[in-house]
């Protein structure tokens, strides 16, 4: 998928209509790529979300990371130890460490599943809505 740079620079409702033109062509060029991003992320935090049912704290994932020599080799130890995929282990390393905490509470990822669902209805339901 091609990243997409835009600038208004007018604000008028024709500008606003020509985005949003624009906005669903490149959805439509690019819906099974998007659903698989959406997909991707949301796997990776269902994961997260059972490393609670596992008692994985935060402590255990930062040492980890810390006795890792770089991002790559923390990505791998991730996902041996505790059982990840790939996704989750770099959606893990996005997160600054003292974020740890928050990122692996129950309530926080149901969040952001959530919010990621609502994205996926955000794109799928102007298809068909023709």
């Amino acid at each position: 998928m091609t990243p997409m740079n835009i600038r208004i620079e007018k604000q008028d409702m024709q500008t606003a209509m020509l985005i949003e033109t624009d906005l669903d062509q490149i959805v439509a060029e690019n819906f099974g790529d998007i659903c698989e991003a959406l997909a991707k992320h949301i796997n990776a935090l269902v994961e997260l979300q059972n490393l609670q049912y596992q008692n994985i704290k935060a402590d255990e994932v930062v040492d980890i990371i810390r006795k890792s020599g770089d991002a790559n080799e923390a990505s791998e130890r991730l996902c041996q130890k505790l059982n990840i995929s790939m996704a989750a282990a770099q959606l893990v390393l996005k997160t600054p460490l003292s974020g740890l905490d928050q990122m692996l509470d129950s309530s926080y990822l149901d969040s952001k599943i959530e919010q990621h669902m609502g994205s996926i209805q955000a794109v799928i339901w102007p298809l068909f809505s023709y």
